[in-house]
């Protein structure tokens, strides 16, 4: 932000101000000073958390009735869709509020991403575009089969007040920038929370197979206009 000043005082007889010209006489008299200020056109995005799945963590399935989520190995046998919510998420010390987390245990568990966005261009939310990129993984591919899990993105209600991001669960895939929803925001807008659920999810959890290793990659989420 540029601010500019150009200063000028109220004096006695013959003095000149810079901004209104002379202004002389035995009793007070004013003159003016013009201020200028600049403020450029931004967009911002910050993000705050990484994420991360520990498949030793989970609690092994042990018969085919059981809900799959959440537990690894499966249940035997089990047909059913099954997610797996991130064992730990790591946040930069210092962020205003903690993004929601619950550590998984059979169907619950949850871990968002600290997020936060900011626009000051008048009418920007109009133009404004959300998109998320997950990039390639490092290491190999972790997942196969038929229904191999893939990584889902979901907006945190707790820590979303403006309805930003998916509203349910929405596949991320390598190499495709998906668009997300903008959700309430107004025109201009200062630094506003927009936290992220994420996932990993397969329709059929016995067409799913797990690589054993260890596996990284990134998700970009990007505002711009």
């Amino acid at each position: 932000m540029a601010l500019g000043v150009m200063m000028a005082a109220a004096a006695g007889a013959g003095f000149w101000a810079a901004g209104g010209g002379l202004r002389s006489g035995a009793s007070p008299r004013s003159s003016l000073t013009h201020l200028s200020v600049t403020i450029p056109g931004v967009v911002g995005i910050d993000i705050e958390t990484d994420l991360a799945w520990d498949f030793s963590s989970y609690p092994a399935g042990t018969i085919a009735s059981q809900s799959p989520n959440n537990l690894f190995p499966p249940p035997p046998l089990s047909t059913a869709a099954a997610y797996w919510t991130p064992t730990s998420a790591t946040t930069t010390s210092g962020a205003p509020a903690p993004p929601t987390w619950s550590p998984p245990s059979g169907n619950t568990g949850a871990a968002a991403i600290w997020m936060a966005l900011f626009c000051n261009i008048p009418g920007g939310a109009n133009v404004l575009q959300l998109k998320a990129s997950l990039g390639s993984w490092q290491g190999g591919s972790p997942f196969g089969g038929a229904d191999a899990a893939v990584l889902q993105i979901q907006r945190d209600s707790a820590n979303n007040p403006e309805g930003v991001g998916p509203r349910f669960w929405t596949n991320l895939t390598s190499g495709k920038a998906q668009t997300l929803p903008k959700g309430n925001l107004a025109k201009s807008f200062p630094w506003t929370r927009a936290d992220q659920l994420f996932r990993l999810y397969t329709a059929k959890v016995s067409a799913c197979t797990f690589n054993s290793g260890n596996y990284t990659n990134v998700v970009t989420i990007t505002l711009s206009k």
